[in-house]
């Protein structure tokens, strides 16, 4: 939660998702802006306490709206709020949480361009799964029909894992790949059975024909298939202290239509 307009929506969707999986709700509102203007420090400092007590304001009215609306919904609600790095905050919370769900930003203004590093860098530093909510997205509960983009290695296979509650409850799972899978990569019909061992009865997808941008591949199918979640890995790498996604990864994000769940 945060002074955003995407907030209630992501409490919404939130608060279907722990309906259904009779899960503990915790709504993390930060009131610290997610970035700085370009003036001196006096000012700076003067905006920063500024926005910092607005949004400390502005919380005691979402809190009120969370409260009223879990109590009608007999949904377990724990509200909490924090300040400082918006993605310092968030992972540290997200150590003692199964999923964490924020919004994708585009970026074309400074705050969206920090913004829009929230979800990679999560999903990166806590070790907790990110479901990635698209801008604009009406509130519903995905994961009528999951498609799983799977490529056969760890990070496909804790997403899938992490998913697990979801897609027990999930009318249809699809099961996708693009590459053809290596020596040592796990077939998808291997995977298939692991999950029907858990309940979970999967079709299995596979685009041989696709020799270029396998994220385009991915949503493109995702939109034929009719899904409305996408469960992959989060394929990044560290580089003096940063992190950054994955060419696929970074694709998928970058242009979603549908949440996509991602763990690393």
């Amino acid at each position: 939660m945060a002074n955003d307009e995407g907030h209630m929506i992501r409490f919404a969707i939130a608060l279907e998702m722990a309906k259904a999986c009779q899960a503990h709700l915790i709504a993390l509102y930060n009131a610290s802006p997610v970035s700085m203007p370009q003036a001196g420090r006096g000012a700076s400092v003067g905006y920063l306490a500024e926005a910092t007590q607005i949004a400390r304001e502005k919380a005691v009215s979402v809190k009120a709206e969370v409260e009223e609306v879990c109590v009608k919904a007999d949904v377990p609600v724990e509200w909490r709020i924090g300040e400082g790095d918006h993605i310092k905050v968030l992972s540290q919370h997200a150590l003692a949480a199964d999923l964490v769900i924020v919004s994708h930003a585009k970026a074309d203004e400074l705050e969206d361009r920090v913004t829009f590093h929230i979800p990679e860098n999560t999903v990166l530093y806590s070790g907790c799964p990110v479901l990635v909510i698209p801008q604009k997205y009406k509130a519903m509960i995905p994961g009528t029909h999951i498609m799983i983009a799977w490529k056969g290695c760890r990070e496909s296979l804790l997403a899938a894992r992490d998913a697990m509650p979801l897609l027990k409850i999930a009318k249809k799972v699809t099961l996708f790949t693009v590459a053809k899978p290596s020596q040592e990569s796990i077939e998808e019909q291997e995977f298939a059975n692991f999950l029907s061992r858990h309940d979970v009865l999967v079709n299995v997808a596979r685009d041989e024909s696709s020799a270029g941008n396998v994220g385009e591949s991915i949503l493109k199918n995702a939109k034929d298939f009719e899904a409305d979640l996408i469960v992959m890995g989060a394929y990044g790498h560290s580089k003096l202290h940063e992190v950054a996604f994955g060419s696929i990864t970074k694709y998928v994000t970058a242009h979603m239509t549908v949440p996509v769940l991602l763990s690393h």
